[in-house]
């Protein structure tokens, strides 16, 4: 099987830019004991860039492939997100493949996107594979989302007060006050 995968980014005249294909193994993380084959890719490791990660969403794509001696009944994927990773607006974690015969194969792709994070993180992303004639089965899959530089951390506003006399004509006068801040 072959998977592409291509990030639009503008090239502003005048500009240039070097792109490198790699082919050959890839980096998919699978189980492919009968009866079904489960393959997980995704991006590795996404990169920090001006303060937004890329890519941004990425895509997870899971392939399950009937290697056994029978239909595969009622076929189903679930995406599981670590705290720190959500699902794309419009996407659903689970979804029903339906039967798969001996030999054929489906896939299923999700549209990830990753929370800002200040250290670098390992996520840890799991597809679990279930069907109605068979056992589960699940790949777990690494991704490496970097630390946001520091100068675009945002940072929380200062706690304020805002003090007031009753009387515009009195000065406020406060005794014993104290701030931990």
């Amino acid at each position: 099987a072959v998977a592409a995968t291509w990030y639009e980014k503008p090239l502003a005249a005048g500009e240039s830019r070097e792109y490198v294909t790699y082919y050959g193994l890839s980096d998919i993380t699978q189980d492919t004991e009968a009866p079904l084959a489960l393959g997980v890719y995704s991006e590795s490791e996404l990169q920090e860039e001006n303060g937004i990660y890329i890519p941004n969403p990425f895509t997870v794509n899971a392939y399950v492939e009937n290697v056994g001696t029978e239909t595969a009944k009622a076929v189903s994927m679930t995406l599981e997100l670590p705290k720190g990773l959500q699902l794309a607006d419009g996407e659903e974690a689970a979804t029903t493949l339906g039967d798969i015969e001996v030999g054929k194969s489906l896939s299923n792709n999700w549209s990830v996107e990753a929370i800002p994070t200040y250290v670098d993180r390992d996520y840890k992303i799991r597809v679990v594979l279930d069907y109605d004639n068979g056992s589960t089965k699940s790949v777990t899959r690494t991704v490496h989302v970097p630390a946001m530089k520091e100068t675009q951390r945002e940072v929380p506003r200062a706690l304020t007060y805002t003090l007031f006399s009753e009387d515009a004509n009195k000065n406020l006068e406060m005794y014993g006050w104290k701030s931990y801040i």
